[in-house]
């Protein structure tokens, strides 16, 4: 699954999405945009970016363990 992304109520939206993901054996997925902090600024965001320091980046990274996890 690839480039998918939601502007509100992302941390249910994302966690649901992904444990779907895992659940259903998905090889893996893509997220539409992740975000950075750069010197010059941020990155652009269109309402879809993950941010490292939002409340989505955990569901991210717990996400992204459980896929390597299957090996």
């Amino acid at each position: 699954m690839e480039e998918f992304g939601v502007t509100t109520a992302q941390t249910t939206t994302y966690q649901a999405w992904f444990d779907e993901i895992i659940s259903s054996g998905l090889a893996g997925d893509l997220i539409w945009q992740s975000g950075s902090h750069l010197s010059s600024g941020d990155t652009p965001n269109d309402g879809f970016a993950v941010y490292p320091d939002g409340a989505v980046y955990p569901i991210l990274k717990a996400h992204a363990a459980a896929l390597k996890a299957r090996g």
